[in-house]
């Protein structure tokens, strides 16, 4: 083969697959194990023989193969032994250039700890990498980071340890998932009754309201509020015994949320207003929430709140908590976060009739959960934008973004909202 043509430079090309397709020539210098004036002018020499690109028009300093079949072959050329001796030195390289600097990419870390057989320091990397990638907005990848640090989680004996990394990779899994296929989506559903069974073998209080707190949001966007309000008072028992300040706050706001689906509204306005009053300023336990649950309990609090205001009568309240639902979710960057007030937002327009002012939270909404793929919201904004546009004189168009909106709505597994879908439709 090509690989076997050549020559000394054979090593270091398989080094080279190692890094991946492709690399920046510092790092290749820095890790490789050799004279770094023999690694320039290999790299130079692969150049101009076709096996690498250089990418320095795009970015200075970087190479890459020049087809990716040539790395696969160049990396299936390794024996085994080699290889994982070649992943752990970059590995090190690696942890050491981020412990120094403070910065680097966990995934690319975390490959080359797994690949290097390290698996029980792979687990923590692929978990730091979906918490970077989910601040991002990054969910599907961050799903991936999950997934693979369960994968190697499994690679090691069973233990009570074991369990506890389990549990907090399961539960990150399920609030990434959550965005890309919704609260309801069967793999969410699942991914959270594995980590309720695992919470009941710790014995932990907190990790178990976590778990039922996941379990309570799929039943509750199912439309199922008689099961979901038993799954209250285990919520409420469980923050009680855990002592932890975010979780008793959120059992109260979701005491609220389900008072406000039962059309118990100045009970909703208690229990909202109780629960976003502790979710006040830059607290820390917002940041923590974000990642087990995957929304701001600031912002949903205050958005549930607004549409509590809203139907006791209190209009101008009303505005002014989605306007701070709204300030608080741009803030903080979270762009699920920022789509669930949106959605709100545009709901109370519509319940003040004002058509126009719909469509633009609607319109916006739509662009925020396509851009990030946000199915749930993406429904719910077409479901609003559909009625929108029925009220401004469109009303064939609007029908049919109506039923777009149901149709991509219901594929999430919700049903919480049809009704009130219903109701629009009839409108039109």
């Amino acid at each position: 083969s090509s690989i076997d043509q050549l020559g000394h430079d054979k090593p270091f090309v398989q080094f080279l697959s190692v890094l991946g397709f492709s690399f920046s020539r510092e790092f290749v210098l820095e890790a490789w194990d050799g004279d770094s004036l023999d690694a320039s002018a290999a790299l130079e020499r692969l150049r101009v023989t076709g096996f690498l690109v250089s990418d320095e028009a795009s970015t200075p300093g970087n190479y890459r193969f020049r087809h990716a079949l040539i790395q696969e072959a160049a990396y299936g050329s390794v024996l085994r032994r080699t290889r994982e001796d070649l992943h752990d030195r970059v590995a090190n390289v690696l942890c050491a250039a981020m412990k120094a600097r403070g910065n680097g990419e966990p995934e690319i870390i975390a490959r080359h700890l797994s690949l290097a057989g390290r698996t029980d320091e792979a687990v923590p990397a692929w978990q730091q990498a979906g918490d970077r990638l989910g601040q991002r907005a990054a969910h599907i990848e961050a799903a991936e980071q999950y997934q693979r640090g369960l994968d190697d989680l499994a690679k090691l004996p069973a233990s009570a340890d074991r369990h506890k990394r389990e549990y907090d990779l399961r539960v990150r899994l399920a609030a990434a998932l959550t965005p890309v296929v919704g609260w309801s989506a069967t793999q969410v559903a699942e991914t959270y009754k594995d980590a309720q069974q695992l919470a009941k073998t710790i014995g932990d209080p907190y990790r178990q309201f976590i778990a039922l707190r996941g379990k309570f949001n799929v039943l509750f966007l199912m439309g199922r509020l008689t099961r979901a309000r038993e799954v209250i008072t285990e919520l409420s028992n469980t923050a009680e015994r855990s002592g932890d300040r975010m979780l008793m706050n959120e059992a109260v706001k979701v005491e609220g949320l389900c008072a406000l689906h039962e059309a118990d509204f100045e009970r909703a306005v208690e229990y909202l207003e109780l629960a976003t009053s502790g979710f006040s300023g830059d607290d820390s336990s917002r940041k923590q929430a974000l990642v087990v649950f995957g929304t701001d309990p600031a912002v949903t609090g205050l958005s549930g709140l607004s549409w509590a205001r809203w139907f006791t009568g209190c209009r101008d309240s009303a505005n002014v908590c989605i306007g701070r639902a709204l300030s608080l979710a741009k803030e903080s960057g979270h762009a699920f976060s920022e789509a669930y007030a949106c959605g709100f937002a545009a709901c109370l327009r519509q319940f003040a009739c004002d058509a126009k002012g719909a469509k633009t939270d609607a319109d916006h909404l739509i662009r925020l959960a396509v851009k990030y793929h946000f199915p749930y919201w993406e429904g719910w904004g077409r479901i609003l934008l559909g009625w929108s546009l029925g009220h401004i004189g469109r009303g064939e168009d609007g029908l049919t973004e109506l039923n777009r909106g149901i149709e991509i709505y219901r594929a999430t597994g919700a049903q919480q909202m049809l009704p009130y879908a219903f109701s629009l439709r009839r409108e039109l």
